[in-house]
C-alpha cells in the first residue's frame, strides 16, 4: 500500500510525465478505439433500428432504447479495462521494477514474459506469447480496420475526395488495408524499438482525447436533438475531462519544447 500511495504523488522527471501521458493514450479505451466505435456500429447497422424521422412518435423511445445499449456498453468496457489496466500496472511495477529491467529493442518480449515467468513459473512463457498474439493480432486487424475507414473521412474532410464518390473512397479503404501493415512493418525493420514507437503513438493519441471531448461537447450542442441530450452532471463530467486533458496535454507540449 506504501509503495502504490507513493506512486500516486505528482513527483518525477519531465521524461517520466511524457510517459505517463503516453500511457494514459494507451490503455483503457484510446483515442483511436472512440473513433472506430462509431464506424462499427454505422457498418453493422446498429443505429438504423432508430431511424431517420424524428416526427415519428416511436422515435424518441427507440433512440432512447439506443443510448442505452450504448451505455451499458461503455460502463461494462469500463470496468473490465480498469481491472486489467490495473493488473499489469502492478505486474509490471511489482516484477519488472524489483527484478531491475527495463524493456528495449528485440529483447522486450523476453523481459516482459517475465512478469508471468517471475510469478507463475517458466511454463507461463507460452501464455504469455499466446496472450501477446491474440492482443497484438487482434489490436492490428480492428487498427487496420478502423483506419481505412476514418483515413477516407479525413479526405473528404480536406477536399480530396467527393463524398458522394463511394468507388474513390472504397479504393482509399482497400489501398490503405493493403499499405498500412507494409509500412508499419518497414519501420519496425529500420528502427527496432517497439517501447518508443508504443511511446510515440500513445502520446500522439493521449493529445487527440480533449479533441475528443471538446467535439463531444460541440456536437451535443449543436447538432444533437435536444429530447435525447444527456443530463447536466453528465455534460458538466465531460467537460471536467475535456479541461484535465486539455491541461495534461498543454503540460507535455510545454515540457518537451522548452525544457
Amino acid at each position: 500500500p506504501a509503495n502504490i500511495m507513493d506512486g500516486l504523488r505528482f513527483e518525477g522527471l519531465t521524461e517520466h510525465w511524457v510517459l505517463a501521458i503516453g500511457m494514459y493514450g494507451a490503455t483503457g479505451v484510446a483515442a483511436s478505439e472512440i473513433s472506430a466505435y462509431t464506424y462499427w456500429c454505422v457498418e453493422k447497422g446498429y443505429p438504423s433500428y432508430v431511424g431517420s424521422e424524428r416526427d415519428d412518435p416511436q422515435w424518441l423511445d427507440r433512440a432512447k432504447g439506443w443510448i442505452r445499449v450504448v451505455q451499458t456498453d461503455v460502463w461494462v468496457t469500463l470496468v473490465i479495462l480498469t481491472f486489467a489496466t490495473l493488473s499489469f500496472y502492478f505486474l509490471g511495477a511489482g516484477v519488472l521494477n524489483r527484478l531491475g529491467e527495463l524493456p528495449s529493442g528485440t529483447d522486450t518480449i523476453t523481459v516482459l514474459s517475465n512478469m508471468f515467468t517471475a510469478t507463475l513459473g517458466p511454463w507461463a512463457f507460452w501464455l504469455f506469447i499466446f496472450g501477446a498474439f491474440c492482443i497484438l493480432f487482434s489490436t492490428t486487424l480492428s487498427g487496420i480496420g478502423a483506419g481505412s475507414r476514418s483515413f477516407p473521412d479525413l479526405m473528404v474532410t480536406f477536399g480530396f475526395i467527393d463524398r458522394q464518390n463511394l468507388a474513390r473512397r472504397k479504393k482509399w479503404t482497400r489501398g490503405y488495408i493493403v499499405a498500412m501493415p507494409v509500412i508499419s512493418m518497414l519501420i519496425y525493420v529500420f528502427y527496432q524499438e517497439p517501447i518508443t514507437l508504443v511511446i510515440f503513438g500513445a502520446t500522439f493519441g493521449a493529445f487527440m482525447l480533449p479533441v475528443q471531448s471538446f467535439m463531444t461537447l460541440y456536437l451535443q450542442a449543436k447538432q444533437m436533438d435536444q429530447r435525447i441530450r444527456p443530463r447536466v452532471w453528465i455534460t458538466a463530467c465531460i467537460f471536467v475531462i475535456f479541461f484535465v486533458q486539455a491541461i495534461l496535454s498543454a503540460f507535455i507540449i510545454k515540457n518537451i519544447l522548452f525544457n
